[in-house]
């Protein structure tokens, strides 16, 4: 791509250029932050010398790479750009070429379950394929992030993302491969959140539920609806009862908190689990409320 040819275009010309650049600058996470470091230098080179006269020669180079680097960064997951932010509006205050800025498409599959995936498919196959598969691994981040926060036995999608990155990095997947991989991974995401409504079961109680049940015991269909049972009383008790600000923070908090756990489900749950499965799922339950719920009953769900 001609850094030249794109500022000498105008209007859709230029960007669908700058988009077309784009691509080919995301082909590896390695290309990808090798560009980034060098944008970063020439932003701040560049300020570094205005507002000298001798700056307006640079200004359409400077302009370029920053606008490319910032279309990049809009792939990604949300980091704090706020500085480099500031170095690319004050670029374009001051250039003599400036070049629009096209926003993510489809902001509206926040939502993972409103993702119509034919149409996705269709995008990647008849556009930027690199592009398409970088938006969907940002959303896919961002959602993985939020699921395994609030239900730590999805751990393991986690991992499977982890190592479908790992293996594009190295080589051993081409961008469609890759895309495909990411796409049965939204798939499965999407059916781990339909398995909650399908249990019956609110997010916070399906943690819970999924911690006492998953990898063990092997539960009859009746005993399943006894831990749930036993799921929702527990939550219900803590939020009540132990859940106050700053609970982590007291010995005698934390103890009462543990209590509540061991206690209800001594009470409740049934004879499949042993000593042994007992006292793991407490520690487990424990951790999680802890990790959980730092900052009172609502916990890290009240935001969502």
């Amino acid at each position: 791509m001609d850094p030249e040819e794109i500022k000498r275009a105008k209007g859709l010309e230029k960007t669908a250029l700058v988009g077309e650049a784009v691509e080919k600058l995301i082909d590896s996470d390695s290309a990808k932050r090798d560009y980034l470091d060098r944008a970063r230098i020439v932003a701040r080179v560049y300020k570094a010398i205005l507002p000298d006269a001798a700056a307006i020669e640079f200004s359409p180079d400077a302009v370029l790479i920053s606008v490319l680097a910032e279309r990049i960064r809009s792939l990604m997951p949300k980091p704090d750009i706020s500085s480099i932010m500031q170095d690319v509006e004050e670029l374009l205050d001051r250039s003599v070429a400036p070049i629009p800025y096209e926003p993510p498409e489809d902001p509206e599959l926040i939502d993972i379950g409103q993702i119509d995936f034919d149409k996705l498919r269709q995008k990647f196959d008849t556009g930027k394929q690199r592009t398409e598969a970088e938006q969907l691994r940002a959303l896919l981040s961002q959602k993985l992030a939020q699921m395994v926060a609030g239900n730590p036995t999805r751990a393991d999608f986690l991992e499977r993302f982890q190592k479908l990155i790992d293996g594009y990095n190295s080589g051993s997947q081409n961008v469609e491969a890759f895309f495909n991989a990411l796409m049965r991974l939204a798939e499965a995401l999407s059916e781990e959140e339909q398995e909650t409504l399908r249990e019956g079961l609110t997010e916070e109680e399906k943690a819970l539920f999924d911690i006492l049940t998953k990898p063990e015991p092997e539960l009859t269909e009746k005993e399943r609806e006894q831990v749930k049972a036993v799921a929702r009383t527990l939550l219900q008790t803590l939020k009540d009862e132990k859940l106050v600000l700053d609970w982590t923070k007291k010995e005698q908090a934390r103890g009462a908190v543990r209590q509540v756990i061991e206690v209800t489900l001594d009470d409740g749950l049934p004879d499949a689990y042993d000593e042994e499965t007992f006292y793991r799922k407490c520690d487990g339950l424990y951790r999680h409320v802890f990790d959980a719920y730092q900052r009172g009953p609502g916990g890290i769900y009240a935001a969502a």
